[in-house]
């Protein structure tokens, strides 16, 4: 099992416990060790976008616009003096 998956399934442990056993937040972060902000987030994430709200996100390549392209990082690279 991969750890998204674990991640996916923790998740929705924590989803279960809060609906069908009606687990307060201050039970559900003592059980899982989660702070109070996070599971209010991943509560909110879950009535925004059920089942799936509860995956991972992807995430996008962070935009650079001064970062060196890579013709100028090898000629800094291999520079001689």
């Amino acid at each position: 099992m991969k750890d998204i998956d674990r991640v996916f399934m923790l998740r929705r442990n924590i989803i279960d416990d809060w609906r069908f056993r009606k687990m307060s937040w201050q039970d559900i972060t003592y059980k899982y060790r989660v702070s109070k902000a996070w599971f209010y987030r991943l509560r909110k994430r879950f009535i925004k976008y059920g089942i799936e709200g509860l995956k991972e996100n992807p995430r996008k390549k962070p935009f650079m616009p001064h970062a060196l392209g890579r013709k100028m990082f090898y000629r800094g690279m291999f520079y001689e003096q």
